[in-house]
């Protein structure tokens, strides 16, 4: 009996033994799925809703890790509980919230000898509608400066540029869209043919936008998209100003520029 005893005893220990010694591994999804998968849903300004993770050649299925640990772009982490287990596969999804809308990388502890991938296997990718084409209209991504200002022939006390806006935009390609306006309901066309103007963006050197088109006399205001504008660098003022500024004004020209709206070219 007591022979006996002693047996299980050391029969009991090793079973610890091998649970205690086992050991795992990190294991960190491959960045090349997610270049194909979520940057080239966002690179087309698609707005990811979710993300699905996935590791395979589990055996047994049993071994599937309970969690993985993403992390985001603002820095914040997140554990990401298992979904399900298809055959030798675990899937786990991860969900956008507001503050959460890119994942940097994706971690997991997996048994020694795992020899599968883990990858980012899809996304949920919506198409954001277009920017609006009212240029002081809120927008996601969208950068919107207001000038409201008055701008026409020196020669009828009128100024031909804004004062400057101090901005930080990042550099980049953006669409431009410009607002103008004039009272011509109240007050008539006048005759004036040259109501334009464009925005000069400060960004190391000087950037222009495209010019808007003559409001017309039938119309108060116009919104219209003038192109895009590249910077090479960080923009740190903008300004409004006439089309005609540094030449002739046949008459006083005169036009509002009401707003610059920017928004990240497609």
């Amino acid at each position: 009996m007591i022979k006996l005893g002693i047996g299980i005893a050391l029969a009991v220990a090793a079973v610890v033994t091998i649970v205690t010694g086992a050991s795992a591994a990190t294991i960190s999804a491959k960045q090349s799925t997610f270049e194909e998968h979520q940057d080239g849903c966002l690179d087309e300004g698609g707005i990811i809703s979710s993300w699905h993770f996935i590791i395979n050649q589990i055996t047994p299925a049993s071994n599937a890790p309970a969690s993985i640990l993403v992390t985001w772009q603002n820095g914040d982490t997140q554990s990401v509980g298992l979904d399900r287990v298809t055959g030798k596969v675990g899937h786990y999804t991860v969900a956008a919230t507001a503050s959460h809308s890119e994942i940097l990388s994706a971690t997991a502890q997996i048994y020694d000898g795992w020899r599968g991938q883990f990858n980012l296997s899809s996304v949920e990718c919506e198409t954001p509608p277009p920017p609006p084409l009212d240029a002081c209209a809120a927008h996601p991504n969208r950068e919107v400066i207001v000038f409201n200002a008055l701008l026409g022939d020196p020669d009828n006390g009128l100024s031909p540029q804004s004062p400057a806006v101090d901005v930080t935009i990042a550099a980049g390609t953006y669409a431009v869209t410009l607002q103008s306006f004039d009272a011509h309901s109240v007050h008539g066309g006048q005759g004036q043919m040259n109501e334009q103007w464009f925005a000069r963006f400060t960004d190391g050197g000087t950037e222009d936008s495209g010019v808007i088109s003559d409001l017309p006399d039938n119309l108060d205001e116009l919104n219209e998209q003038v192109g895009n504008v590249i910077f090479t660098s960080a923009v740190t003022q903008v300004v409004a100003r006439h089309e005609l500024a540094g030449g002739a004004f046949p008459t006083p020209e005169s036009i509002t520029a009401v707003c610059v709206a920017l928004d990240p070219a497609r």
